[in-house]
Order: structure tokens, then C-alpha cells, then sequence
């Protein structure tokens, strides 16, 4: 399928039996989609989902967790940045206060290593994507997280001594 792609100078993104096709011009998007169709139904004998194939605009496509903005500069037109989908950002939000938890048992230097873990292969995996303003409010978030994280164990320590008996105080 690739080469036959490449083969036709198709630009493609491609992740297992997804993939996307990416033209200038809609006449240009309904030739490809024509000839890959014809090669995918004939060639190849593979079904096509005619609900999610079709042609369309950037804004109004999603693929893996990422969708389409057009850019706001002065003097450019026709160009779109990457960006992450909002389904995908709040499930990120979740994932972070589900680590940061004050509820599960576990110190505090385990919950910054797994944040670090997992907010770094995050950022990782969306490094082409816009999320400049999306990390800040990813740092604002993270800090409020700590923030009763470190207030609920500070708490927890000043009424430990009040839960032991007079013997373990005098013994120490």
C-alpha cells in the first residue's frame, strides 16, 4: 500500500490499517481517493468503511489523537498547525490527577517519578504538535496537583504523634 503511494507521489500518513491522504486541491483529493480506491477494492480485496473515508478539510479531521488549526499570522494563508484534540487532553488531565491523587499510598518521591514518566513520554509522542500553551497549563495544573498533595501529608504528620500512647513517647 505504501509503495503504491508513494509510487502515485501521494503525501500520506499511515498508522496500521488507517491511513490519510493529504492533497492541495479537492479535484486533486478526488482523483487519489479514486485510484486508491479502485487499488484498494480491486487489487488488493479490502473493504472500505465509506463512513470514514471521504474527503475533507483540515479543521474537520482527527487522526490519532491530533487534529487541524489553520495558522493566525499575518500574510499566510492555506497553512494548518498541528494540534491536540480535546478528547486526548482531557483524558491527559485525567491520567495526571489520577498519579497525583493524594488518596493512593504512595510517597512523594514515587508520584513525581511516575509524573515525570508519564508526562514525558506524553510530551514526547506530541512533539510536532502545538502545545506551547497546553504545557503551561499542564505546568499550572501539575503545580496544583503537588500542591494538596504536600498540604494532605503535612496534615497526616502533625496528627501522627496525637495517635501514639504515652509509653511509645516516654520509651523514645
Amino acid at each position: 500500500m505504501d509503495a503504491e503511494m508513494e509510487k502515485r507521489n501521494l503525501r500520506f500518513v499511515r498508522y496500521a490499517d488507517d491511513f490519510s491522504i493529504y492533497c492541495k486541491t479537492k479535484a486533486e483529493a478526488r482523483k487519489a481517493g479514486n485510484d486508491i480506491y479502485i487499488f484498494l477494492r480491486d487489487k488488493l480485496k479490502l473493504p472500505i468503511n465509506k463512513a470514514k473515508s471521504g474527503i475533507r478539510r483540515p479543521v474537520q479531521f482527527q487522526i490519532l489523537g491530533f487534529g487541524f488549526v489553520p495558522v493566525y499570522k499575518k500574510g499566510v494563508k492555506g497553512k494548518y498547525q498541528l494540534v491536540i484534540t480535546a478528547n486526548k487532553w482531557k483524558v491527559f488531565k485525567a491520567k495526571l490527577n489520577e498519579i497525583t491523587r493524594k488518596t493512593k499510598p504512595k510517597s512523594f518521591d514515587q508520584r513525581i517519578c511516575e509524573l515525570n514518566a508519564y508526562i514525558n513520554g506524553w510530551i514526547e509522542s506530541r512533539k510536532y504538535a502545538n502545545i506551547k500553551a497546553k504545557l503551561n497549563e499542564l505546568d499550572s495544573l501539575s503545580r496544583s496537583c503537588f500542591r494538596e498533595v504536600v498540604a494532605k501529608s503535612v496534615t497526616v504528620l502533625h496528627l501522627a504523634p496525637l495517635n501514639w500512647s504515652v509509653a511509645e513517647i516516654m520509651n523514645t
